[in-house]
């Protein structure tokens, strides 16, 4: 029962920080909060027994992708725009809507049979040589990929600062 509970608070803490990135006013802002979400999914697979994956999820989202993030609002150093009058808190019905399904989700998840068949557990090295192996291809143009938004991340700051 405890389990289940943490289950669900790390599933609201995912949703909510997800939305709070989705509607955040400054970039940064976002990031972060697009960190605490990419966090709460690596939770979430430890607490599947995956904790692999886990790491996987922290090294490769958190340690490169919101790197890039921040790398790129950083060196952009965009002026924001002029600051619209709040309109109500938006903030806190959308964390208490990301609550509810949080909590749908917990009661949707305890309606399933659990899978008759034996789970095979696979280690790290079974998964590197998938992944370099048939997934070879996939893994490099994944990192060609991340290396196009780097190189266009420093364009576009060039630019920048041969305008001003």
């Amino acid at each position: 029962m405890v389990w289940n509970v943490i289950f669900g608070l790390t599933v609201a803490l995912m949703l909510g920080s997800a939305l709070a990135a989705l509607f955040a006013r400054q970039a940064m802002y976002g990031a972060l909060y697009l960190v605490i979400s990419m966090i709460a999914v690596a939770m979430l697979y430890y607490l599947l027994g995956a904790p692999f994956i886990s790491a996987l999820q922290v090294s490769l989202y958190v340690g490169a992708i919101v790197v890039l993030l921040v790398f790129m609002i950083t060196m952009l150093n965009r002026v924001p725009a002029r600051r619209r009058k709040r309109r109500g808190g938006v903030l806190w019905p959308l964390l208490l809507l990301a609550l509810l399904l949080a909590e749908g989700v917990m009661v949707f998840a305890f309606r399933v049979q659990a899978p008759t068949q034996a789970v095979v557990a696979v280690g790290p090295k079974a998964v590197g040589a998938e992944l370099f192996g048939h997934y070879l291809l996939l893994v490099e143009a994944t990192a060609l990929l991340l290396l196009a938004a780097l190189t266009a991340v420093l364009h576009l700051s060039r630019k920048g600062e041969e305008a001003s």
